[in-house]
């Protein structure tokens, strides 16, 4: 028997609404998840990304690289979202 994969239709309601939240979800290294921040400034909905997400789990591309695929974010805003990713990593985000 295939291993089972997780699809967007498999995902409860409550798991889009975890995906939304006003602290930052952290990676194991200490930074704000990509997806927290394109969620907190509105460039992508919890729906998209968690169809993303799917999709990620899938193909082994980058969130971002993806996003870009399916024309929901820009070059530019990637590049400011993973900006901000830096900087909170770095400790120089305040707001």
């Amino acid at each position: 028997m295939s291993p089972r994969y997780p699809l967007l239709a498999d995902l409860k309601p409550s798991t889009e609404a975890n995906l939304v939240s006003s602290t930052p979800t952290y990676t194991a290294r200490g930074c704000a998840k990509l997806g927290w921040i394109l969620i907190k400034n509105r460039l992508v909905s919890p729906s998209q990304l968690a169809a993303a997400l799917s999709s990620q789990f899938l193909c082994h591309k980058k969130l971002g690289e993806l996003l870009m695929e399916e024309h929901l974010l820009s070059e530019d805003q990637l590049k400011d979202a993973l900006r901000e990713q830096l900087l909170r990593r770095r400790g120089h985000w305040v707001i």
